[in-house]
């Protein structure tokens, strides 16, 4: 790598979620991290999340232990239709084949572990831990500026600020110089983790043969699922659930809301036709959250003056992929990847520039991913990426799993060895233009919609 940079800068980041955490820990190396966090971390959300072969790399070369994170490495996929037959079975083995684990987290267990990796003095880590700041909400960005102010009045100055707030990003507000449209899908999920211990009990040997090695399961009915996978979490084996049904069959109504509680029996009630195997499994929860699920188009445009966006914020992604947390991952290694090999970041004309390559060397992996994801349950938009990356499950997953970081990536691209179709557009789209007034220049968190 030529390491061009000359600058130690001042990064702000904003939301300490996945994609925040991330930043922070690919951006200490060589730079003065802030994270501003509104939450005070009391209550995080207990589900799963899964870091494909892509992120899991990039988390290993960051210093992750996975005897801390306690992961499972994922090594079957079953596939069962909704009559109870074995569609498929495929052993799977990610590190033979390309290199690292397909990692099924706990979120609290990947949370912390990021956030150990951003926040901690360990002398095994590089540079300088970054600084947390919970409890802090940002209510207005001035990103010419480069100045947050928080909701308890104080501002903080820096040289650049990275949007990692999630789908009602503030930040992706300033960037677009508009709200985002995000709109219901068309489906909620119902999310549920259930102990081992509890579906051991019931003696039942295809649930058995689930849980016995680490397993990703699906039972796929005409317009809803139900996904389940094994984590760990705290020493405990837990089966993460999410079962997706269309909004108008609900029985209940669903919000935005990740803390949203959902009622059992409804959720019985709307996998009553499944087999079994399905619904004895779902009858072991003894408490579920449900929320809806917004769908997205990919934006135009992830930057603006001293302001990036990364993860949810730039990407939005519906999760029957699983690569929302992969792909946020992989925006903070470019970020940094980029910042260590630009010159002169004391003027803001090559800050501006960075940002600019950051979104190049990223729009069309994540947004490939992200029309994928939409398309599991809803179909490709006529023209859209993903519908002219074609179907072939074995090539997407080479093209997905296949990464080995931004540099890598930008090398593969000049030379043509990226995996896509000749047909596909690898440009970035037209960007929409900026609000030009001066007024337009600070965005506050009142104009957000809620």
């Amino acid at each position: 790598m030529s390491t061009q940079q000359d600058k130690k800068l001042r990064i702000i980041i904003v939301g300490a979620g996945i994609a925040g955490l991330a930043a922070a820990r690919a951006l200490r190396e060589d730079h003065e991290v802030h994270i501003f966090e509104s939450s005070s971390f009391k209550t995080e959300i207990g589900a799963a999340i899964h870091t494909g072969p892509n992120a899991s790399r990039i988390l290993l070369k960051w210093g992750m232990d996975l005897e801390r994170l306690e992961s499972p490495n994922c090594r079957n996929i079953y596939e069962y239709h909704i009559s109870g037959k074995l569609v498929s079975h495929r052993p799977v083995n990610t590190i033979d084949m390309f290199g690292a684990p397909w990692l099924l987290n706990h979120r609290i267990s990947l949370h912390k572990e990021l956030q150990y990796l951003a926040t901690s003095d360990d002398p095994t880590l590089p540079g300088e831990p970054a600084k947390l700041h919970l409890s802090s909400k940002v209510v207005q960005v001035d990103g010419q500026a480069g100045v947050i102010t928080l909701a308890d009045g104080r501002t903080f100055e820096g040289d650049i600020i990275v949007g990692g707030d999630g789908i009602k990003s503030l930040l992706q507000h300033y960037v677009l110089g508009r709200p985002a449209n995000a709109k219901p899908s068309g489906h909620s999920a119902y999310r549920l983790l259930i102990p081992f211990d509890r579906l051991r009990e019931l003696d039942d040997q295809e649930i058995n043969k689930s849980i016995e090695a680490p397993s990703l399961t699906m039972f796929v009915g005409q317009d809803r699922r139900v996904i389940c996978y094994t984590c760990k979490y705290d020493g405990r084996d837990l089966l993460n659930i999410i079962a997706v049904v269309p909004d108008e069959g609900l029985f209940e109504s669903s919000t935005e809301s990740w803390s949203a509680k959902g009622s059992l029996a409804d959720l019985a009630a709307s996998f009553s036709e499944f087999p079994a195997t399905a619904r004895k499994i779902l009858a072991q929860a003894t408490e579920c959250a449900l929320y809806q699920l917004r769908d997205q188009d990919p934006l135009e445009v992830w930057h603006r003056n001293r302001v990036l966006i990364i993860g949810d914020a730039a990407h939005p992604m519906l999760p029957h992929l699983g690569q929302g947390g992969s792909q946020a991952i992989e925006d903070a290694e470019a970020l940094a990847y980029v910042l260590k090999t630009t010159k002169g970041l004391d003027r803001l004309e090559n800050i501006e520039s960075a940002l600019e390559r950051v979104q190049t060397l990223r729009y069309y992996r994540a947004t490939v991913s992200q029309e994928r994801s939409r398309s599991q349950a809803l179909g490709p938009r006529p023209g859209s990426q993903e519908e002219m990356l074609g179907k072939n499950t074995f090539e997407f997953t080479r093209f997905l799993y296949d990464y080995f970081g931004a540099e890598d990536w930008e090398q593969r691209v000049k030379e043509g060895r990226t995996g896509k179709q000749d047909d596909v557009p690898f440009g970035l789209p037209p960007q929409a233009d900026a609000p030009a007034s001066a007024a337009d220049i600070k965005v506050t968190a009142t104009s957000v919609s809620a």
